[in-house]
Formats: structure tokens, C-alpha cells, sequence
């Protein structure tokens, strides 16, 4: 029984800490994975706005409409790799209109908000069983005035950025086996 209770206390300790990792993907491959570029503000010496990521998803249709929203289910991010993965998405075309981060440790929103949305514009084609890299990064930090305001966005990640992502997914064993696919 003790042992239940120190591995309940340290999942429930890294949770609390804000401590986040690229997360893995499933095995049997039935899905697609997108992977952005992972951009972050440390000069303030303050900790990551976001815990955790999620994208709004339209899927688009032959007739050339796309289907209702979705949220991507919530994906964490490893700093040092300046990577994010947000696995489990059906292979497809899709409009990225939107993006949600979630607060971080010692981090809080206005209106004790748990998350903030922003609008944001991206075509990307998901293939069943490949990680696309996008060819758009996730920015965040701290702005340096006394308010402690944070920013965050999604803009171009240009092509020295679209390498080093493709090198941080090629050097995580937990990605061994997926093609990753320029989109």
C-alpha cells in the first residue's frame, strides 16, 4: 500500500510542478501526429506561461467547406527539445483556426482563467501513422515590465527552425518508427 501512495504522491507532484515532457505516441500507428516548433522567451527567468497546448481543428471536406471545430486533447512539451507533439489526430486535411494555452505553474490569467485562446490561420494534411511537421511555431514568454504580462502566438517557423525541429523528434527514441512528414 505504500508504495501506491509515494507513486500517487510523485505523479501528483510533477503534475503540481509543471514539470512537462514530449509526450509518445500510440503503437498502433491507426492516427496521425502534428509537431510544431516550440519557441520560448527565457531571458526573463520566469517560468512558461503554458503548461500545455491544444489546437482547434476544422476538418476540410471535399465540397470545399470544413467540418465543425474540435480541440486537439491537451499536449505537453518538452523545453529543451523545442518541440510539442499533439498526437491522436484522424488522418485528413485540416484549418488550424485556433489555439489554447493552458496556464502554467505560478501562472495566472486574467479572471483566473485556466486557459487563454487565441485565433490563428493553418492548412495542414495529417497522414495516418507520420508525424507532419508544421511549418508554423508556437512562441511564448514573459514581457520585461513590471505588469509580468505573457505572450504567446503561432507564426512562420521558417527553415533553420523546421531542422531543428525535425532533429529534436529524430534524436527522442519514442518517436522511432514515424516518418515525419514536411508539410
Amino acid at each position: 500500500m505504500n508504495q501506491g501512495k509515494t507513486l500517487l504522491a510523485v505523479a501528483l507532484g510533477l503534475s503540481l510542478s509543471g514539470c512537462s515532457v514530449l509526450q509518445g505516441l500510440p503503437d498502433d500507428k491507426s492516427t496521425g501526429a502534428l509537431a510544431l516548433y516550440l519557441e520560448t522567451d527565457r531571458d526573463s527567468g520566469k517560468p512558461m506561461p503554458c503548461r500545455s497546448i491544444s489546437v482547434r481543428l476544422n476538418e476540410v471536406t471535399e465540397a470545399i467547406n470544413t467540418s465543425p471545430a474540435v480541440w486537439s486533447e491537451e499536449s505537453f512539451y518538452d523545453e529543451s527539445k523545442q518541440a510539442t507533439i499533439i498526437p491522436g489526430i484522424q488522418a485528413g486535411t485540416y484549418v488550424i483556426n485556433g489555439f489554447r494555452c493552458y496556464a502554467g505553474a505560478r501562472v495566472v490569467f486574467e479572471n483566473y482563467a485556466r486557459y487563454i485562446d487565441q485565433p490563428t490561420f493553418e492548412a495542414v494534411t495529417i497522414h495516418k501513422g507520420k508525424i507532419t511537421l508544421s511549418g508554423m511555431a508556437f512562441v511564448t514568454g514573459h514581457f520585461t515590465d513590471k505588469e509580468s504580462r505573457v505572450y504567446f502566438q503561432f507564426r512562420d517557423a521558417g527553415s533553420l527552425k523546421q531542422d531543428a525541429l525535425i532533429k529534436a523528434l529524430r534524436a527522442n527514441d519514442d518517436y522511432r518508427g514515424w516518418e515525419l512528414v514536411a508539410d
